[in-house]
């Protein structure tokens, strides 16, 4: 079986290529796994470990004892396949996927009732509209992306009603039906999002990110951690917006690709930006698989867009907790990769070793910083302050 390895702060990122898994090893499991790619025996493992960290032999036997239990169910010490192992994250995924429908059949003769084209970064894409009603409905969420019919779209997506609900399609071919309009537009949000990954990317990560027009802060983790309700406060400031729910890390240049679709808000994150944007309470909310979200368009994009990629500054993991005060502090690189993996951050799969050293190698070249907030406004200060940094 062939293993590649990854030194991360004191522990060790291994890879192995048969399964296309990785795992995760601390200061005390890198030592004994690498005693057993050296070919020691486990006595001497055993006693390694006692004068490592000065405890007995006994007490050493017992972790050298579970540590190759578990080494072995994983994979990694034998030609098996991993059977479900703890300590093996898998970071595998989609973006945060709120439909449960079925796909359309191929996009018939359908009546489009209104054409626009869009721009996304480098890529150009158009949506049809097959009646006025979704076109009133989804036109606004997508107006700052908005651009004149003289550019050839490379991509196309329709939007129409089906017997029994309404359909997406992209390039003719059917990408989700669903009974509700509002879970019509869920699908075509998701499909624009496919749209901005469609490069050639390292990971992409389950984030938002702004941006000072030079460098780019990323804030990431799992929904409902106050990611988007941060980046709208912080759009006030006249940062650049660049994401709200997928920041896709171009392989080549480890930069940030901007996807500035509209920020994705719970109904809690309308009375706390009020104070920002007086009015936010009356955008509409969409509902579909028991989620109610609230688009809201970045403010200001016209004005000040993203221009091209730009580099990470820093990963930052924001959370907003009722009652704390405002508290950051610097994270190593293995707690920034456990918690990209824990955010539903996605790597092309299988994992090939190269790309996992790739992205070992982006974590450890930055600085990570958890964030834990109830105050908006200092949050919102302890963000910019280390982009101004």
């Amino acid at each position: 079986m062939r293993l590649t390895s990854f030194p991360l702060d004191d522990s060790l990122v291994v890879v192995w290529h048969r399964a296309g898994e990785l795992a995760i090893l601390n200061s005390t499991a890198r030592l004994i796994w690498e005693g057993k790619q050296q070919g020691w025996e486990v006595e001497r493992i055993v006693a390694h470990l006692a004068v490592v960290y000065a405890i007995s032999e006994q007490v050493a036997g017992v972790d050298v004892a579970a540590c190759l239990a578990s080494c072995a169910q994983a994979g990694l010490l034998d030609d098996s396949s991993p059977d479900d192992p703890a300590g093996i994250e898998d970071a595998a995924g989609a973006v945060v996927d709120l439909l449960d429908s079925g796909e359309p059949e191929r996009l018939a003769d359908c009546a489009v009732r209104h054409t626009q084209n869009y721009l996304l970064g480098d890529r150009v894409f158009c949506v049809r509209y097959g009646s006025d009603s979704l076109w009133e409905a989804a036109g606004p969420l997508l107006a700052h992306l908005a651009m004149g019919s003289e550019a050839s779209a490379r991509y196309s997506i329709d939007l129409a009603a089906v017997e029994g609900g309404f359909g997406v399609w992209r390039d003719g071919h059917g990408i989700a039906r669903n009974a509700s309009r509002d879970g019509a537009l869920f699908a075509l949000h998701r499909e624009i999002l496919a749209v901005g990954c469609d490069c050639e990317w390292l990971v992409a990560l389950h984030a938002a990110a702004i941006s000072d027009g030079k460098q780019s802060i990323v804030l990431a983790g799992p929904g409902g951690t106050g990611k988007s309700t941060l980046t709208a406060a912080l759009l006030k400031s006249g940062l650049v917006y660049l994401s709200d729910d997928v920041v896709p890390l171009e392989r080549e240049s480890r930069t940030a690709v901007p996807v500035p679709v509209s920020l994705n808000l719970k109904p809690g994150s309308l009375p706390v930006l009020e104070r920002y944007y007086p009015g936010i309470d009356a955008l509409p909310g969409y509902a579909a698989g028991g989620v109610t979200v609230h688009f809201f368009p970045p403010p200001g994009f016209a004005a000040n867009p993203p221009r091209g990629n730009y580099p990470v500054k820093h990963l930052m993991f924001p959370k907003y907790e009722a009652g704390a005060r405002t508290e950051i502090r610097a994270i190593g690189g293995v707690e920034a990769l456990r918690r990209l993996i824990d955010g539903q951050s996605l790597l092309r799969r299988p994992w090939s070793a190269e790309a996992v050293g790739e992205l070992v190698g982006w974590i450890a070249s930055i600085r990570a910083y958890t964030l834990i907030y109830e105050s908006l406004e200092e949050a919102a200060a302890c963000v910019r302050n280390l982009l101004e940094s």
